[in-house]
């Protein structure tokens, strides 16, 4: 995990290593499976006068619950978007800026999307 600047959501936060969303994403559809029964009391007490509430809720909780969770067990940042998961990855980002030191918005860049400063190519 490593904490770095989304373009996306305009602040830090922690992003995931390739191992790391390799954990995450295999927690995907597993929520229930391993949902905190003081949670689902919590989630049941909330939504118990509407069933049509706690059935959408239940099925979130089975297909991003886990996922989230996981996010949350690694970095310690309690994220309630999942699909906030698929660009809060190290691997998407290029090396930071000289100028800036805001991450370059992708690994071949050649224009830093903060400061504009042209970005020279590796010599080979």
């Amino acid at each position: 995990m490593k904490v770095m600047w989304c373009w996306r959501c305009k602040m830090d936060i922690p992003m995931l290593e390739p191992d790391e969303v390799e954990r995450v994403f295999a927690a995907q559809n597993r929520g229930l499976a391993t949902l905190d029964p003081e949670l689902f009391r919590k989630i049941h007490d909330e939504f118990g006068g509407d069933p049509d509430g706690l059935q959408r809720r239940l099925e979130f909780e089975r297909e991003y619950g886990g996922k989230l969770r996981e996010y949350a067990r690694i970095t310690g940042y309690h994220e309630t978007n999942p699909m906030t998961l698929y660009h809060h990855q190290v691997d998407l980002y290029g090396p930071p800026c000289k100028r800036c030191a805001k991450p370059l918005r992708t690994p071949e860049a050649k224009l830093c999307g903060n400061c504009m400063r042209p970005i020279r190519a590796a010599p080979r």
